[in-house]
C-alpha cells in the first residue's frame, strides 16, 4: 500500500522532528526570556508604586492637618465675629 519504502519515510520524517525540536526550543527560551524580563519590569514598577503611595500618603497628611488648621481658624474667627456683632 505504502509507495515509499520504510528507510525513506524515517529520513524525510528527521527533518520534520529537527525542526519541531528546534522551535520548540527556541519558543521555550524566549518564554523564560520574556518571563525575566517582564518580572524584572514588574518588580520596578512595584517598587515605584509603593515609593509613589507613601509621599502621596505623607502629602495627604500634610493637606489634612493644614486643613484641620484652616478650620479651626476659621471657626474662631466666626466665633469671635458672632461675639463681636451682638
Amino acid at each position: 500500500m505504502n509507495m515509499f519504502p520504510v528507510s525513506v519515510l524515517a529520513s524525510a520524517s528527521a527533518p520534520v522532528e529537527l525542526f519541531i525540536r528546534d522551535w520548540g526550543l527556541t519558543l521555550a527560551l524566549g518564554g523564560g526570556v520574556c518571563a525575566l524580563v517582564g518580572a524584572f519590569i514588574g518588580w520596578i514598577i512595584w517598587k515605584n508604586t509603593s515609593k509613589l503611595a507613601e509621599r502621596v500618603e505623607t502629602a495627604n497628611r500634610t493637606a489634612l492637618a493644614d486643613f484641620e488648621r484652616t478650620s479651626d481658624e476659621v471657626s474662631k474667627i466666626k466665633s469671635e465675629l458672632a461675639l463681636g456683632s451682638e
